[in-house]
């Protein structure tokens, strides 16, 4: 089995500390195969902080003062067929963070790694006619990746993932939901929202959030664990009530881990 770890790792678009913390670096000593970070941001020595002899890494080229995605692949285990695919984010046309590689593994296996996180502006639950106002523009950014998707699964199995802002757990807007994107893309696309809590837990089971998801296809076989929030435990100074730390500031990640096994499924 391998290894794949989905994480949005709050850099804010760089806002705060000009570096990243010990705990994020840390993920390139775990037995992980497969990183993607959201939110990560491009500070000025980045390609050399993350050099190492285990991996070999992709971002998006979104530019100065925004979030990219960034994808690490394990280089003994896989290796990258053709061009990383990204395009540029912008709420205001409706595009959101993304990029995706495609890679070959050393038995022969072929598929694409995809990372991406919906945009977001301010809005008010409490406001119905802004919440749905919102809510659909979330959902026409997850129509660009819902496109990307579906095109891609036609010749490809897929494994991914990222902060699509989806909300509560419980939350069944008509306009964005995990349901809403699970209605967007092919029955051969699974989507995954993690046991726990991803993002403000300290407002309980009911009201924390849940935006962070893992997609696959149906031929590769995953088992996913619990969001996983392990790493408050190296950071005690920051993550004071551990996982319920109401205040975390950039760049200290302010989401869950998800974490998951994957397999390519023998009989497809």
């Amino acid at each position: 089995m391998e290894k794949i770890l989905i994480w949005n790792i709050n850099q804010r678009a760089g806002y705060g500390k000009s570096d990243y913390p010990k705990l994020v670096l840390d993920s390139f000593d775990k037995e992980l195969d497969i990183i993607i970070f959201t939110e990560f941001y491009k500070h000025s020595d980045w390609k050399n902080t993350f050099s190492n002899d285990k991996y070999l890494f992709e971002a998006s080229n979104n530019g100065d003062n925004h979030n990219e995605i960034l994808i690490a692949y394990n280089r003994e285990k896989y290796s990258k067929i053709g061009d990383k695919y990204t395009w540029k984010s912008d709420y205001d046309k409706d595009s959101p963070d993304y990029l995706d590689i495609c890679l070959k593994d050393n038995f022969g296996n072929i598929f694409v790694v995809v990372g991406t996180r919906i945009l977001v502006n301010y809005y008010d639950y409490n406001n119905a006619n802004r919440l749905n106002k919102e809510m659909e523009a979330r959902a026409r950014q997850g129509e660009k990746i819902r496109n990307r998707i579906n095109t891609l699964q036609k010749k490809y199995k897929i494994i991914g993932g990222g902060d699509f802002n989806v909300g509560r757990r419980n939350n069944q807007n008509e306009y964005w939901s995990k349901s809403v994107f699970e209605g967007y893309l092919s029955d051969k696309i699974n989507i995954v929202m993690p046991e726990g809590v991803s993002h403000q837990v300290y407002k309980g089971t009911e009201y924390a959030g849940c935006p962070d998801l893992i997609f696959y296809s149906n031929e590769i076989d995953v088992d996913v664990y619990p969001y996983n929030w392990n790493f408050v435990k190296d950071c005690k100074d920051i993550y004071v009530d551990g996982k319920l730390t109401k205040e975390i500031p950039a760049p200290y990640p302010d989401h869950a881990q998800i974490i998951a096994n994957f397999n390519f499924n023998k009989n497809c």
